[in-house]
């Protein structure tokens, strides 16, 4: 009766040993998964705000969240910039207004030549924050003037990969 006993206790600590295995092989390969997320979100559009005109989509990657924060002059407020397209036509689209409102809206006028909305955006852009669009990578925020805030649209891919 003690030689089976002695036999089953070798069986319980091998049994740990390869579960472990496993699961380090499992969370090696999580991370390969994590790259194949990554070139989703690089092809996903930035959403229309919802207050732009109906029918959009956002031409290329001209759309950007603008904030101004000053808390002594109990300042919050925001500045969305974005160029449009709804089929041959293109418009560049401003929304402002107070944190947490909805605030007003411009829609500039349509057109069938992509560069006027472009330098449109790219002329708002420069007035409220003294950077130029195309050397954003480089954005120096301004004393009195908006800063540029990353925005990630792409919480639903992060979701997939937590779930993978």
């Amino acid at each position: 009766a003690a030689a089976p006993k002695k036999a089953a206790a070798p069986k319980k600590a091998a049994a740990p040993k390869k579960a472990a295995a496993p699961a380090a092989a499992t969370k090696r390969k999580a991370p390969a998964a994590a790259p194949a997320g990554k070139a989703k979100k690089a092809k996903k559009a930035p959403p229309v705000d919802k207050y732009a005109p109906s029918g959009c989509t956002v031409y290329q990657d001209y759309d950007c969240m603008l904030n101004q924060t000053n808390i002594a002059q109990n300042n919050n407020k925001y500045y969305v910039i974005q160029v449009l397209q709804r089929g041959g036509s293109f418009m560049c689209f401003t929304r402002w207004g107070r944190v947490g409102e909805p605030g007003q809206n411009k829609t500039f006028p349509a057109s069938a030549d992509a560069n006027d909305a472009i330098k449109t955006f790219k002329q708002k852009f420069k007035d409220k924050t003294k950077n130029n669009w195309d050397e954003r990578a480089d954005f120096a925020p301004v004393a009195g003037k908006y800063t540029l805030i990353e925005l990630d649209h792409d919480d639903d891919d992060d979701d997939e990969i937590i779930d993978a």
